[in-house]
This record gives C-alpha cells, sequence and structure tokens, in this order.
C-alpha cells in the first residue's frame, strides 16, 4: 500500500495469496517470476519475495523484528501446546477405542464366531509398540 495507495485487497485474500505462493517456493516449485530472499542484519529480518500477479512484476517486502516474550507466548506457544493437548486426548481416545474393538473381537473368537473373508483379519493393537514407534518417528524427524 505504500507504493500504490489506490490498492486495497482483503486480508484474507492477501493472506491466502502469499500462503500459496510460499507454499510452492518452499516445496522447490520454482519459476522464473518467483523468487525469495532473506537477510538478517542487526537484529532484524528482511524477506522479499518476487512473483507475478495477473502477469504483472509483484514484490513483497517484509521487515521484522524480535516480538517480546509475552506475544510470541500468546500467539504461538500456547496455540501449539493446546493444539498438541487436543491431538493427545485424541490419540487416547482412539487408541481407547481400538482396545474396545480388539476385546470385542476377542469375545466373539471366544463365542465361536469366525470371519467369512480372511484378508479382513488384523492382529491385535499393541499400544506399547505404537508408542514406540511413534517416538522413534518423532526423535527422527526432529534430527
Amino acid at each position: 500500500q505504500e507504493l500504490n495507495k489506490r490498492l486495497t485487497v482483503h486480508v484474507s485474500s492477501f493472506l491466502h495469496r502469499l500462503r500459496k505462493l510460499m507454499c510452492r517456493l518452499l516445496a522447490g516449485q520454482t519459476d522464473t517470476a518467483t523468487s525469495f530472499s532473506c537477510h538478517h542484519i542487526a537484529g532484524s529480518l528482511s524477506l522479499h519475495v518476487k512473483s507475478e500477479l495477473s502477469g504483472l512484476p509483484f514484490y513483497w517486502d517484509f521487515h521484522c523484528c524480535p516480538a517480546p516474550v509475552e506475544m510470541v507466548s500468546r500467539h504461538l506457544v500456547r496455540p501449539l501446546i493446546r493444539m498438541s493437548l487436543a491431538l493427545q486426548y485424541q490419540v487416547q481416545g482412539l487408541t481407547s477405542l481400538l482396545l474396545q474393538k480388539d476385546a470385542e473381537i476377542e469375545d466373539y473368537r471366544e463365542s465361536g464366531a469366525t470371519l467369512s473373508r480372511d484378508r479382513l483379519r488384523t492382529e491385535p493393537f499393541q499400544e506399547q509398540a505404537f508408542q514406540q514407534n511413534f517416538m522413534a518417528e518423532v526423535r527422527s524427524g526432529a534430527s
């Protein structure tokens, strides 16, 4: 808006366009009309994104500075912790459901029921093995 006062756009449209552009760049899908550069100078960060909008060159310049701890906590850390807890509760619920289903299947087997299609047979859910595999994946992804 500094360079073109008549240009107005909804924030959601702006963010959607920027997100699509950056996702392509970060995924390695580059083209000649799009580029991204980042410069860290004296405690500030400048991001420059060159793209095209309706066939015309369009430049995005972002000048970033460190945020106060309270702001980072409120807008980044706390939401991530809440999401992590929600996912943890969801995993616990799904684990419990799988264990209940296995108990139900075992009860059917003990009462003489058999599968009509053997390809549907599954091994009982091993919670301990699942947790160990999950943690191994998390650790390998972190390095």
